[in-house]
């Protein structure tokens, strides 16, 4: 299978253009927390629904939404025990300074 040089050309281009946002990314998520990269993976998801259900007028019924709740409620209780976690963290580590 031969294809033209233009072809070819696209094809690289379409490599580098996919790379580099993939690069980035990991460059970046070395420098912040897993727990924040772990969030930010459902934010991409979660805005591909929202614009399915109301731009595209994708069907969306009750088990659907009951998932994307529990989903989204699990998320919640995380971060909250995890900002909670971490208070504790820092108090205990002040208290320990201070003695």
């Amino acid at each position: 299978m031969s294809y033209s040089l233009h072809v070819d050309f696209i094809m690289i281009g379409a490599g580098i253009v996919t790379a580099i946002p993939l690069l980035l990314f990991a460059t970046a998520a070395k420098k912040i927390s897993y727990t924040m990269v772990g969030f930010l993976q459902y934010i991409g998801p979660t805005l591909m629904l929202i614009l399915g259900v109301l731009l595209y007028k994708e069907s969306f019924d009750k088990v659907q939404l009951t998932a994307f709740i529990c989903i989204w409620a699990a998320i919640l209780v995380f971060t909250i025990s995890h900002i909670y976690l971490n208070a504790k963290l820092k108090q205990l580590k002040s208290a320990a300074e201070n003695e």
